[in-house]
This record gives C-alpha cells, structure tokens and sequence, in this order.
C-alpha cells in the first residue's frame, strides 16, 4: 500500500510538471488566445496530474513516453517462503546405470549416471511482498511534513485575516450604495434573501476584496478619497469576482497548492490563473461601467495604499496587491488591449480542449513503474526452481593411502544421481621385454686354443648363436670365459670387427626410432596439455 502511494506521487509529480509545463509554452506561443480558453488550459494543468496519474495507475495504461523503473533501492525484494513439499530422497531404486572412464594424461575422470524413478511435481513456492527499502519512506515523511506545514500557515494566515476584518459595517453612504444594488442586478443577484451580497466597509483593509461569503468589503479610504466613478468601476470588479465564484476557486487552488507543497510549478499555475481571473473582472468592469479609464485610476490610486498588510488569497480575493500585475491591468484598460483576449469561447470548445489535453497525458506522459515489475534476481531463482527439478550438489575430498589427493562431486537430481571422480592413473608396471627367439645370425669364431685353454692344448673352433640387439652382451660373455686370441687370427679379428660394426649400426637405429616416438610424445601432450589440466582444474577442489 505505501508503495502503491509512493509510485502515485512520483507519477503525478512527472505527469504535473509536463502538463504546466506544456501550457506555460502554448500560452507563450499564441498570447492573444481567448482568456477563457486560457483559464481552462491553466485549470487543466493544476488540477489534471492527479487525473492522469490515477488513471494510468488503475487502468494500468502503457504510454507511448514509456515507464521509468524505480531505482531497486526503493524497491524491497520479495520474500521467498520455504517450500512444504516433500524433499527429494537420495536412496530410492536405481532404473539405469551408465560408467564412463576418460584418461587424460595422467588423470582418470569416472562418471556413473544413475537415473531414479520420475517423481511427483513440486509445488509452486508461494512469495511474499517485500519491505519497501528506506527511501520511500522517506520520500513520503518529507513530503507529508512539508504538506502539514504549508496548511498549517495556510491556517494562521485564514485566522490573522478573519481577525482583520472584525469590526467592519455596511455601507449605507451614497451614491456608493446605489451603484452597488444597480450592479448587483446586472450580475444577476437578487437584492432580498439569502443569496443577496452584502456591502461592507473596514478601516484595517487597504484594498476592496471578495469574500467566500457573498460579501464586498471596501477600506474606509475609498469611500472618502475615491470619486464616485472610480467606486462604481471598483465594486463592479469585486461583483465580478462573486459573479464568477474567484473567492471559492482561490481556496482551492490555495489547499491544492499547500497539500502538493512539493510541486513548486503548482504556485506558476495558481498565480496565472489569478492574474487570469483580474483580467476577466477587469473587462467585465469595465464593460458594465461604461470604459475602463476610471477603473484604471482606481487601481492607481488603491496600489499607492498598499504595505506589507495584506489579505490572503485562500479567503479573499483583492482588487490590487502586492504580487498581482498592476501595471499591465493599467495597460490593458488605458490601451484597450483587453479587446485581444475577450473572444467568446463556447462551453463545448473549452471542455474539449481540456479532454484533449488530459487524454494526451493518460498516453503520452511516462509513468512510474515500481522496481518489482522488473524481474529481480531473488524471482528469477525462484521462478528457475519452480520451473527446473531441484538438485543437490556434493563436493567430497578423498585421501587416498597412496597419498596423491582425490576429488568426487555428487549431484542429485529428482530424477538421476550423477557421481564425478577425479583420480591419478595409476603408475604402469614395468613392462618386460620378450627373450627375442633364437636363430638370428651365426658368428663362428675359429682359433687356435693357447695353453690357458683348461680343456687341452690344439686348435679348436667356438660357435655362438646371437641376436643382433644382444650382440655385444653375447660377445663379452664369450669373452668372459677366458677365450684367449692368438694375434695372427686376422681372419677372426676382421669378422668381430663387422659384427660390431652391425652393432653399432643398430644401436643407431633404434636411437633414431627412440627419439622419433619422443617426438610424437611431445606432440601429443602439447596438443592435449590444456584439456588435462581443464579437467584436473574442476576435479581437483
């Protein structure tokens, strides 16, 4: 509710000010409109904010200018209850089971998906308004204190007039008194009854005024230092004033002005509606009084009386005062510029005017729309919620005897349970490498035996059958029996010599096919470096 009021106020606040601000420019633009037609339009935009902020706010029309969010400090967030549904078991039968195993690099990810049985739906999670934040609260307190204090003055000022004006009498002098009945048959009020205006005269009022009840008051100096044709051009102004009921709009524009304290333009409107209302009283003067000269004199001669005393305008509306527009009233009566603005305007053309005006404010102007409307993020979580099945997510720590550290990451679902686990491959065993078969190439080393030979004295022959990655050891255990060589078996000698030449010949070989698969090691893991350490990145917590 107090947000509902907070957003109203803001709207009509923005809606008031382009409406004043909308007919201050289109009077600017054509001076010389009727007055009428001008005192509606002023009217229109004292008065229409508060329709076209209701209306925007009930019907919940959207604007062509848009809506204006509220900033989300002024906005409480919603207030999220805790659900009554059933929470989701974790142990219920297990309908499909699905392993997979991915190695990268020296890391194992396992993941078993286990789907469970469909559960029943959970229900909506209910939410509540929230607390309104500080600031609208605040917002209001300085614009309802602000509101107090102008209507509390308002009151003073009332009570300090009404004591003003106690003592006063009716005017019985004439010619005064008669130029007073004939005007009031000229307006059409009755001189007998309850409706009948009373004429009176105060010696603490320095201008004639208007008050609510159907009464003229005048100061003691007009009946003796005025003549008797600037007092008949100056009671027929204060007539007009009742005639066209000023007194009774003058409050309450007055009430309206103090209750929105905080709209300053409301004064600009409710002080062009007054010199609006002078102007009118004014022509109507004096057309009835035959010209405007003596008129003109009169409100000469009445604003060289005026002092800081004056009557407010919420009881009383005066002739002449400090802040109403003199010289230009002087002007208007003295130059005839009067004639510009006293163009007839129909009923039908005024209330059109006006209807025109409002309707452009319901679809134009921008609203105020609170924070709420947008989707907060607190909604947006409940509404993913109600929306998605609910999860659980696990995070385990696992300590291996090993000592390397290993991590499982558990998410349970309504409807399936899935389990990640990161762990170290582990170490390879040494892989053995087959005794390569016999019967690769035959060496046969023929000597003479020495006299170290243990068996006997001769010359004999050694036949050793080797592979050619197992030459060399072949060789030194030959050697290692304590097979003495004579210097002249060169025939021998030239063979070991090609034999360990083929040797070395293979043991490059398999250098060079050594670093070839270093090679493409190197390529592989350059290729698959980030991945692993993606996935060591995530598994690893």
């Amino acid at each position: 509710m107090m947000m509902t009021a907070f957003v109203w106020i803001l709207t009509y606040a923005v809606h008031s000010t382009v409406l004043i601000l909308f007919v201050w420019a289109l009077t600017k633009l054509f001076p010389k409109a009727p007055l009428r037609l001008q005192e509606s339009l002023w009217r229109v935009a004292l008065f229409g904010g508060i329709v076209t902020a209701t209306v925007t706010q009930v019907a919940g029309v959207e604007p062509l200018g848009g809506r204006m969010s509220l900033p989300a400090s002024m906005q409480g967030q919603p207030v999220v209850e805790a659900s009554s549904s059933t929470p989701v078991a974790t142990n219920e039968r297990v309908v499909r089971r699905k392993i997979t195993q991915h190695d990268a690099g020296d890391v194992r990810i396992t993941t078993v998906q286990e789907s469970k049985p469909a559960a029943a739906p959970v229900a909506a999670t209910p939410k509540k308004p929230g607390t309104p934040g500080k600031w609208p609260w605040v917002m209001l307190g300085l614009a309802g204190f602000g509101a107090l204090f102008a209507l509390a003055r308002l009151g003073v000022a009332a009570r300090r007039a009404h004591a003003q004006l106690r003592g006063r009498r009716d005017v019985i002098e004439d010619p005064i008194l008669e130029k007073f009945f004939e005007l009031c048959d000229a307006a059409g009020f009755p001189k007998e009854g309850k409706k009948r205006l009373r004429l009176t005269a105060s010696s603490h009022l320095r201008s004639p005024v208007a008050l609510l009840r159907r009464e003229v008051v005048i100061p003691e100096r007009a009946i003796e230092a005025l003549t008797p044709a600037q007092q008949h051009g100056m009671v027929a102004h204060e007539i007009a004033h009742l005639r066209r009921r000023d007194p009774q709009w003058a409050l309450v524009t007055a009430v309206f002005e103090a209750a929105f304290v905080f709209q300053p333009l409301n004064h600009l409107a409710r002080r062009k509606l007054q010199e609006l209302a002078e102007f009118q009283c004014d022509d109507w003067a004096a057309t009835t009084t035959g010209g405007g000269t003596h008129l003109a004199k009169c409100l000469a001669e009445v604003a060289s009386w005026l002092d800081d005393t004056r009557a407010p305008a919420a009881l009383t509306v005066a002739m002449a005062d400090r802040d109403s527009p003199v010289v230009r009233r002087i002007t208007r009566l003295l130059h005839g510029r009067r004639k510009a603005g006293t163009g007839e305007v129909s009923p039908m053309l005024r209330v059109g005017t006006g209807l025109l005006l409002l309707g452009s404010g319901v679809f134009l102007i921008p609203n105020i729309a609170p924070a709420s409307q947008t989707p907060t993020d607190a909604e947006r979580q409940v509404t993913t919620a109600e929306e998605a099945p609910l999860s659980t997510v696990t995070v385990h720590d696992l300590g291996g005897e090993s000592g390397p550290r290993r991590s499982a990451v558990t998410i349970d679902r309504e409807d399936e349970t899935v389990r990640v686990q990161v762990d170290r491959k582990p170490e390879p065993e040494p892989r053995l490498v087959p005794e390569p078969p016999r019967g690769g190439d035959r060496i046969i080393i023929r000597g003479f035996y020495g006299d170290s030979f243990p068996f006997g004295e001769g010359c004999g022959s050694v036949g050793v059958d080797i592979d050619i990655e197992g030459l060399e050891a072949e060789i030194e255990g030959a050697f290692g029996l304590g097979f003495p060589f004579s210097s002249g078996c060169e025939r021998q000698r030239r063979t070991l010599e090609r034999g360990r030449e083929k040797l070395e010949r293979g043991r490059e070989k398999l250098e060079r096919k050594r670093r070839k698969l270093e090679r493409k090691r190197q390529r592989w893991e350059r290729r698959h470096a980030p991945d692993v350490e993606a996935e060591q990145g995530v598994f690893e917590l």
